[in-house]
């Protein structure tokens, strides 16, 4: 049903889905669904907890690259995650704007990228990261994160400024990656 769910989600937001649709599209029963989630917001939970495991096992993998190639292997990880994964991620963002804590172990997950990349950085630099360089690695993360959730809600044509998928991508890793960059202090001793 999960695997329905995600499917279902593709175009649409979660509320826009009623679970006999779930049930009928994973040739269940609604009876089959409550007494396998109990209720829809535990579904819900369930699709989120599906989606957080599977980027995990996707960024493991990014953060197997090559330092110098971490920025970018990272942005396109998590563009590819958003535009998988929209309407999770947009009835979540829905959901956290009411109050309901759906975003809570997206946050937590995004965090735990943040220290990874920090700690790399000290790994690769051969040497602490100081709290200034810290704070402007969350900032880049931030930012990142910021303009996906615009792209996925849809907001950035408010402005005219909605642009193709490719382009997207270009700019959001070249601005992700000069970010970074900036966020650590030149090494005065090279």
């Amino acid at each position: 049903m999960l695997r329905v769910g995600r499917d279902l989600l593709e175009d649409r937001d979660f509320d826009q889905v009623s679970v006999k649709e779930i049930a009928d599209a994973s040739s269940s029963s609604v009876g089959s669904f409550y007494n396998s989630f109990g209720d829809k917001d535990k579904y819900f939970s369930c699709l989120i907890e599906e989606m957080i495991k599977r980027r995990k096992a996707a960024a493991q993998n990014n953060f197997a690259q090559p330092f110098e190639r971490l920025p970018e292997v990272l942005a396109l990880g998590a563009i590819e995650n958003f535009n998988k994964h929209q309407g999770i991620i947009r009835s979540a963002l829905r959901k956290h704007l009411l109050g309901i804590p759906a975003w809570a172990p997206i946050a937590k997950m995004s965090g735990e990228f943040i220290d990874q990349y920090r700690a790399l950085c000290g790994a690769h630099l051969g040497r602490s990261i100081n709290a200034s360089e810290s704070r402007r690695i969350a900032f880049a993360f931030s930012w990142l994160y910021g303009m996906l959730m615009q792209r996925v809600m849809q907001i950035n044509d408010i402005h005219q400024s909605d642009i193709d998928q490719e382009h997207f991508a270009r700019y959001t890793v070249r601005n992700f990656k000069r970010l970074l960059d900036d966020a650590l202090e030149p090494d005065e001793s090279r």
